[in-house]
């Protein structure tokens, strides 16, 4: 939406350079700003293409926009000789030019955690929408492309998703042993293990058990565009 937002204010300035839109008073300017957010309206179409463009186009923008308002609300006119049209180009390739790489920064962050290679993890036990007996409950994760570890340390080795932590949730809360520690698998997992189990305690009900496979000095990984595949969760009931 930015993207077409400017290049339509861009179509209007270079229009009243050129004498093809006449704005003399703010009335006039309802057509051609309507025009520009019709235009703008269009992105959802293009818009991954677009937010490319996102940088280079915002300040061009920006300065179209203000160079419109000053001819309308000032003595200076927008024409291909005046002083007014020629500062605008000049400003919007330098502020273009200047600010892009921040823009574009801005505009596509860099995505928070460690970056996977190909780490997955599944709750293999229960089932989803499986009904489960009160109390004890066996918890079986699937770790595929990396290794579950015997506990936190203080670094991650040199591949994190090598000797992993997994935290396991019920209803969002994390499982814990009498320490308060979280919850450790059943499991001496000191070589790494690709498959370990948790014990954990259901009252009667219907529960979401999620788990999360942590770099073993508890740093999340990096969620994608298709969700966080170092996530998994299942929802059951409690009989």
């Amino acid at each position: 939406m930015v993207v077409l937002c400017s290049f339509g204010l861009v179509i209007v300035f270079v229009g009243v350079v050129v004498g093809r839109i006449h704005i003399e008073e703010p009335g006039d300017l309802v057509l051609p700003f309507a025009g520009t957010a019709v235009l703008a309206s269009l992105s959802g179409a293009t818009n991954t293409f677009l937010s490319d463009w996102v940088g280079w186009w915002t300040p061009i923008g920006i300065v179209a926009l203000v160079g419109i308002l000053v001819h309308t609300f000032t003595p200076l006119r927008l024409t291909p000789r005046s002083t007014l049209t020629w500062a605008c180009v000049a400003v919007a390739i330098v502020s273009s030019v200047l600010l892009h790489t921040t823009l574009e920064d801005a505009w596509h962050p860099a995505p928070t955690g460690i970056q996977r290679d190909d780490l997955t993890v599944a709750v293999t036990t229960p089932a989803d929408g499986t009904d489960v007996p009160t109390g004890s409950t066996t918890v079986t994760v699937q770790v595929t492309g990396g290794t579950i570890g015997p506990g936190p340390t203080s670094t991650a080795p040199d591949d994190p998703e090598e000797l992993g932590v997994v935290h396991v949730f019920v209803d969002g809360i994390l499982e814990t042993n009498e320490t308060g520690r979280p919850l450790a698998p059943e499991q001496d997992c000191a070589d790494g293990c690709t498959t370990a189990t948790w014990d954990i305690d259901l009252p009667r009900g219907a529960h979401v058990i999620s788990v999360e496979f942590l770099a073993s000095n508890l740093e999340s990984f990096a969620a994608t565009a298709a969700g966080s595949p170092t996530v998994d969760l299942v929802a059951i009931e409690a009989r």
